[in-house]
């Protein structure tokens, strides 16, 4: 009995530890997610201190290199979309469905989907449903039959 209550008060006192851990990992999250935001609004404010604090020069350069880097953004994307557009019409398949980022992989998906689009060869049917007879024996029965259902 002795034995019984003793563990009985070392699940309670483990349960009771488990529950105030879970308590105090999320009072942490809070307060680094506090911490996170007040550092964002401190980052936000002391880049708006040291653009005030730039030259005119300065601003300029650096307009200057942003519009260099969307210029090379654009090239590139250009670029490839002229790259696209070659393949496309090598290999005639529509631009819009050719996948990757450099020409080796680009060329061997336009490939695959080239082969894969082009037409499958089935039996043919003759036209009219028309037969031409093996031996030349029933050519009187086909006229007249032909004469009769028409």
């Amino acid at each position: 009995m002795a034995n019984d209550a003793t563990n009985e008060q070392d699940k309670q006192a483990a349960d009771a530890q488990t529950e105030a851990a879970e308590t105090d990992w999320k009072a942490q999250a809070r307060k680094w997610e506090k911490r996170a935001k007040e550092n964002a609004c401190a980052a936000d404010e002391l880049q708006k201190l040291k653009e005030a604090q730039m030259s005119e020069l300065e601003r300029a350069q650096s307009r200057a290199s942003k519009a260099e880097e969307e210029l090379k953004a654009m090239k590139a994307k250009a670029e490839h979309d002229a790259l696209k557009a070659s393949i496309a019409s090598e290999l005639n398949v529509p631009a819009s469905l050719i996948a990757g980022s450099d020409e080796a992989s680009m060329r061997e998906w336009a490939k695959s989907l080239a082969e894969y689009a082009k037409p499958q060869v089935g039996a043919s049917v003759p036209k009219n449903s028309t037969f031409a007879s093996a031996d030349g024996k029933d050519d009187d029965k086909l006229k007249l039959a032909r004469q009769v259902f028409k």
